[in-house]
C-alpha cells in the first residue's frame, strides 16, 4: 500500500535538498502563469485552464521552507511570470522610446522586479503565517492582500485571466475579480495538499467552486432578461486599423481620417444612432479646449487624400471630423488649454505654458460639442514622467513621453439620439479600462454603458492587444454594464453585461461593429462596497505577522529567563 502511493505522488522523486528541484518548480509555476493569459503562442486564446494548478509546483516547494527562502523562491517565480507576460515592455521602449536594445530589455527587468515583489511577499507570508493559520487559509488571503498593497504599471490580477470560463467570472459582481483570485490560489494549495494524500481542502475548495458556478448560473439568467428588457441604443464603432504614425506607411498617415468617415458612412447608413472613434483617433493638433463646435463638412467623401489635392477641397473640409455623415459623434482627440503664468518669462509674455488633455469629444448632429471627458489616470512614462513638473529636463531626456495633464474628475456624458433615447455614456480612456477602483467611481455617475476608448498601437503587434482586453473585461460584470471598447487596430469589441464577447475584432485590416447596446440602470454589490474582500485580507495578514511577531517575543523572553 505504501508502494502504491509512491507511485501516485507526482513529486516522490524530486529532492526538496536540491537547488535545482526549486528552480524547476519556479519555471514551471512561472510559465503556466503568464500562460493562461494571452501570449504570442495564443494571443486570441489563452490557456485559462492552467491558472488552477499552476503553482502546486512552487506551493509544494515551499512547504518547508523559511520565511527568507520562500521570500527568495517566491520572488523568483515572479520574475519569471512578469518576464513572460510582459515582455512587450522591452519592443515598446525600443521601438517607440528610440531606446537602444539594452535599455530596453533594462526597462522590462526593472518592470519585472518591481511586480515580482508580490509573489516575493506571497512566499514570504506563505512560510511565515502558515504554520499557525494553515495553508488553506494563508495562501488565497496572502495574494489577494499582496495583489492589493504593491505597487505595479498595470492593475492585473490573477482573477483576470478566466474570462473565457464567464460563469466563475461572476462573482465579481459581488467582490470584485479579487474574489476568483482567492479562488484560484485556494484551489492551487488543495490540490498541492491532496497530491499528499490531504483531501480536506479538496472538499472545500471545490464545493466553493460549485456554488460560485451555481450563482454564476442564476445569476446570468437574470442579467440576460435584464438586458433583454432595457432599451436600446444602437451604436456603431470604427476601427480603422490606423495605427500612430511612426508604424504607418506614407499613404495611411494622409487617409487615416478620410478611412474612418468612410467606415462611419456605412454605419449610418445601417442607423447607427452614435458612432465611436477610439483614442488618438482624431489627429488634429491644438483643438482649443473650450471649442464649442467642429462644423461639418457638405462636401462628399473621396476615397483618397490625393483626391481632395485634385479637387482642391478647402482645408477645413478636410480635417473636419463629420464629412459623409451627420451621425453623432464620439471620439478620441485632444484638447488644449493655456495654464496661468507662474515664471516671470510666462508673466512677461501674458500667459503660461500650454496644457494638453487626452480627450473624449461628443458631437452633435450639426457638430456641436454636446460634451467631453478629458483622462484622469494617466499612463506612467507614456502620458507623463514622474517629477517631470519639477525637473522638466526628464521630458527632453524622453522625448517620446507625452506631457498630458490630469483631467477634472470621471465623467459620464449625456447624451440623446435622434429617436429620443436617452443615455448616460460611462468614459474610460485607454489605461483606465483595466482599474477596478476608476470604474467603481465612475458607476457613481449612474452610466448606462461603459465605453473603453484606447490606442494599444503604441505597443505594437504584440500579445499585449489581447492581454489589455483581458485585463479590462471583468469591469463589464463588475459593474453589470454593456462594455464597447473601440481601439485604433484592435482589439475593438462588445461585450455584454455578463462578460460574454458579442463581437471582436481582428488585428488587421479596418473593421466595424454594429449592435443594439441595452441601457442598463442599477448597482451591483461591489460597485457599493468596493475592494473590501482584499482589505480584509490585508487586514488578517498585519494581525497575523503581529500574532508572529508576539509569540517570537515571549519565546525569546523564556529562552532569555531559562538562560540566566
Amino acid at each position: 500500500m505504501e508502494t502504491t502511493n509512491q507511485q501516485i505522488k507526482p513529486f516522490s522523486k524530486l529532492s526538496k535538498s536540491s537547488l535545482k528541484t526549486g528552480w524547476l518548480c519556479a519555471i514551471l509555476t512561472g510559465v503556466m502563469t503568464f500562460m493562461a493569459f494571452p501570449t504570442d503562442l495564443s494571443p486570441d486564446y489563452n490557456f485559462w485552464w492552467l491558472i488552477w494548478f499552476s503553482h502546486v509546483p512552487i506551493l509544494w516547494w515551499l512547504s518547508d521552507k523559511t520565511p527568507q527562502q520562500g521570500f527568495k523562491w517566491g520572488y523568483l517565480t515572479g520574475i519569471i511570470i512578469n518576464t513572460g507576460g510582459y515582455y512587450w515592455i522591452a519592443e515598446l521602449i525600443q521601438t517607440f522610446g528610440h531606446l537602444p536594445m539594452a535599455v530596453a530589455v533594462i526597462g522590462l527587468a526593472l518592470h519585472s522586479l518591481l511586480v515580482g515583489l508580490i509573489w516575493g511577499v506571497w512566499g514570504y507570508l506563505i512560510c511565515a503565517l502558515s504554520p499557525k493559520w494553515g495553508r488553506l487559509l494563508v495562501v488565497p488571503i496572502a495574494m489577494m492582500a499582496a495583489e492589493y498593497t504593491l505597487p505595479r504599471i498595470f492593475d492585473a490580477h490573477m482573477g483576470d485571466c478566466q474570462y473565457p470560463f464567464v460563469m466563475i467570472m461572476q462573482i465579481s459582481d459581488l467582490l470584485g475579480v479579487t474574489v476568483v483570485t482567492g479562488l484560484i490560489y485556494l484551489f492551487n494549495v488543495a490540490l498541492c495538499d491532496a497530491l499528499d494524500g490531504k483531501y480536506k481542502g479538496l472538499k472545500i475548495a471545490t464545493s466553493l467552486i460549485m456554488v460560485s458556478l451555481i450563482y454564476g448560473g442564476i445569476r446570468m439568467s437574470q442579467v440576460d432578461e435584464q438586458m433583454n428588457q432595457a432599451q436600446k441604443l444602437r451604436i456603431g464603432m470604427v476601427e480603422g486599423d490606423i495605427g500612430i504614425f511612426e508604424s504607418e506607411p506614407r499613404q495611411k498617415k494622409r487617409d487615416h481620417l478620410l478611412i474612418q468617415q468612410n467606415l462611419s458612412a456605412q454605419l449610418e447608413a445601417q442607423g447607427a444612432e452614435l458612432i465611436i472613434w477610439p483614442e488618438s483617433a482624431y489627429r488634429a493638433s491644438g483643438i482649443p479646449a473650450d471649442l464649442k463646435a467642429f462644423t461639418p463638412s457638405p462636401v462628399p467623401l473621396v476615397k483618397h487624400h490625393e483626391e481632395d489635392l485634385q479637387k482642391r477641397t478647402p482645408r477645413q473640409d478636410q480635417i473636419t471630423p463629420q464629412r459623409g455623415f451627420t451621425t453623432p459623434l464620439l471620439f478620441g482627440g485632444n484638447g488644449i488649454g493655456i495654464a496661468e503664468p507662474s515664471t516671470d518669462t510666462e508673466k512677461a509674455r501674458g500667459r503660461g505654458r500650454r496644457l494638453y488633455y487626452n480627450r473624449a469629444w461628443l458631437l452633435g448632429e450639426q457638430g456641436e460639442a454636446l460634451g467631453y471627458y478629458d483622462k484622469v489616470h494617466r499612463l506612467v512614462f507614456g502620458e507623463y514622467i514622474p517629477f517631470g513638473d519639477i525637473f522638466p529636463v526628464f521630458y527632453e531626456w524622453l522625448p517620446a513621453a507625452s506631457r498630458t495633464e490630469i483631467g477634472s474628475g470621471v465623467k459620464s456624458l449625456a447624451f440623446t439620439s435622434r429617436k429620443g433615447t436617452q443615455a448616460r455614456l460611462g468614459m474610460l480612456i485607454c489605461y483606465e479600462g483595466i482599474i477596478p477602483s476608476f470604474t467603481r467611481e465612475l458607476m457613481k455617475t449612474q452610466p448606462d454603458i461603459l465605453i473603453n476608448l484606447t490606442n494599444d498601437d503604441w505597443f505594437a503587434a504584440t500579445a499585449e492587444r489581447y492581454l489589455h482586453f483581458a485585463l479590462a473585461l471583468p469591469r463589464s460584470i463588475e459593474s453589470r454594464r454593456m462594455y464597447l471598447r473601440a481601439t485604433l487596430t484592435g482589439v475593438s469589441a462588445i461585450v455584454d453585461a455578463n462578460g460574454r464577447i458579442l463581437k471582436w475584432t481582428s488585428t488587421e485590416d479596418p473593421e466595424v461593429l454594429l449592435d443594439d447596446i441595452p441601457l442598463l440602470k442599477g448597482q451591483t454589490l461591489y460597485s457599493q462596497i468596493g475592494d473590501i474582500l482584499p482589505q480584509c485580507s490585508l487586514l488578517f495578514i498585519l494581525c497575523a505577522l503581529w500574532q508572529r511577531r508576539r509569540d517570537e517575543t515571549k519565546v525569546d523572553q523564556i529562552v532569555a529567563a531559562e538562560e540566566k
